[in-house]
């Protein structure tokens, strides 16, 4: 394992993914030290921390980091344990006591610890997937492949959880056509952030109203929501639920750049012929009337770029 040349609060397998702490002039000397595979210079310096602040979690997590580039994995155990049982960042030190079990050949305790990184909310699937620390124990057999899915299902829920995808019948490149038969629009939808957000790109025909929107289920109140931001200061926030027949119908304010506001629903719904029909309502009176209806139908353009 290559040792790291700056601090990041990482062992070489857990990356921290909040923001970084200011380091202690003593720490910054250790990290000099353990730049140099001066294991022995960083240690004492460390434990000189630890007598003046023996509670500080950072530093036990440094003294870990330290015994583990000695490869002294019995002693990193014990560090990353206090860090942990003093609520410091228990996630990352969790993983490192897996990390450091799994290079003693210790396969149990190994899984016993990535559960509880799991339990802390530990989320770098990509790392606990590629992490060379874990060949030891078989990073092909099945047990751990089976824990790597684990993880994967828990720290990227819009890929496994049918909620998230209750709008997927959007995705693809569309030509938008109005009630009249005329294209209006071009509106690409892709997905992003492990799938768990929509973004929708509309580009129309004529001088109109350029924008994007963002898409995403909130699994807390099982609703959707939808975020428009277009040119001449239009944006849109939207709250959306899944009818019985499948399509979802977002109802929201939209303000427009004067200040004023109006009552809206938006309705997507996939047809039978893979199309999508939008609808676009406004309240009136207390009654809702349709304001503009859409029919999606994927664009040649770009299936023949494709193809």
């Amino acid at each position: 394992m290559k040792l790291l040349t700056t601090f990041l609060l990482t062992i070489g397998f857990a990356t921290v993914l909040w923001a970084q702490p200011k380091l202690s002039a003593g720490l910054l000397e250790a990290n000099n030290f353990l730049k140099a595979n001066d294991f022995a210079a960083a240690e004492a310096v460390i434990q000189k921390e630890l007598k003046e602040k023996p509670k500080d979690g950072l530093s036990w997590m440094f003294l870990g980091r330290t015994h583990y580039f000695a490869k002294q994995y019995d002693k990193a155990i014990s560090a990353f344990a206090q860090a942990s049982l003093l609520a410091y960042a228990p996630d990352l030190n969790e993983y490192n006591i897996a990390a450091c079990h799994a290079l003693s050949k210790r396969e149990d305790e190994t899984f016993v610890h990535l559960q509880k990184a799991l339990d802390a909310n530990f989320a770098d699937f990509d790392k606990l997937q590629n992490d060379s620390d874990f060949d030891l124990i078989g990073r092909n057999t099945p047990r751990f492949k089976t824990f790597v899915d684990k993880v994967k299902k828990v720290t990227r829920p819009c890929e496994y959880d049918d909620r998230y995808r209750a709008l997927d019948f959007w995705l693809g490149d569309w030509d938008v056509i109005n009630q009249d038969g005329v294209k209006i629009a071009t509106n690409t939808i892709e997905l992003a952030h492990n799938d768990c957000v929509l973004i929708e790109n509309w580009d129309p025909v004529y001088n109109t109203i350029q924008g994007k929107s963002y898409n995403y289920f909130d699994a807390a109140n099982d609703t959707w929501h939808q975020h428009w931001v277009g040119q001449a200061g239009i944006v849109g926030s939207t709250v959306g639920v899944v009818e019985d027949s499948g399509a979802i119908v977002f109802h929201g304010a939209t303000s427009v750049v004067n200040g004023n506001s109006y009552p809206s629903r938006m309705t997507l719904a996939g047809t039978s012929d893979g199309g999508v029909l939008q609808r676009f309502e406004n309240e009136i009176d207390g009654q809702w009337v349709t304001q503009s209806e859409n029919i999606y139908v994927r664009s040649k353009v770009k299936q023949v770029a494709t193809n």
